[in-house]
């Protein structure tokens, strides 16, 4: 599936208002959902006033987006509603709000970055084609060796490696894409 890229950034602004809303809510999970209905979808607050469990009411939106920090959010959130704890919700909440934070803003500066690696392996595998035709066209003499065998011969090897570097490189790129979606597949 897509991921939505701003979905991330989002999901921090829905974690810091779950926890808002369970300081001001009496310190219930419900509380603190029914405080974000503004970022979170609505069936999740619907199903939960139907009296459905929090895993179960985020289940399709956790199989829909594939994100391993709304993951995090909800295991948070089914284990501090389960096994209870010492300290508020709110306070459980705070850190994995940065830690969503961070994560999208780093996620977004690598996207940046691959981007930029993406446009150099373009130009640099469009090069030797360039270079090919400014040769064999600005000079008699190397017109004369690209015509011949060796010089053809020459010209496919370096079209060749140029586009065996580019699926390489592609690969190498998706591989990085999977470890930051921590092995979550697009």
């Amino acid at each position: 599936m897509r991921r939505d890229k701003l979905y991330e950034e989002g999901l921090a602004d829905t974690a810091a208002s779950m926890a808002v809303g369970a300081q001001h809510s009496g310190r219930t999970t419900h509380g603190a959902i029914s405080n974000a209905a503004q970022y979170a979808p609505v069936m999740v607050a619907r199903r939960l006033v139907r009296g459905e469990s929090l895993d179960k009411a985020f289940f399709s939106i956790q199989q829909r987006r594939q994100s391993p920090m709304l993951n995090i959010l909800v295991s948070t959130l089914v284990g501090w509603e389960q096994y209870g704890a010492d300290r508020p919700l709110g306070e459980v909440l705070e850190p994995l709000t940065e830690t969503i934070r961070e994560n999208a803003a780093t996620r977004k500066k690598v996207t940046a970055e691959l981007t930029g690696v993406r446009t150099q392996m373009g130009i640099l595998a469009v090069a030797p084609i360039v270079l090919a035709a400014l040769m064999r066209f600005t000079s008699l003499d190397y017109a004369r060796f690209y015509s011949s065998f060796w010089g053809e011969s020459t010209m496919m090897g370096s079209f060749f490696l140029a586009f065996a570097g580019v699926v390489i490189g592609e690969r190498m790129l998706n591989q990085v894409n999977q470890v930051m979606d921590l092995g979550v597949e697009e």
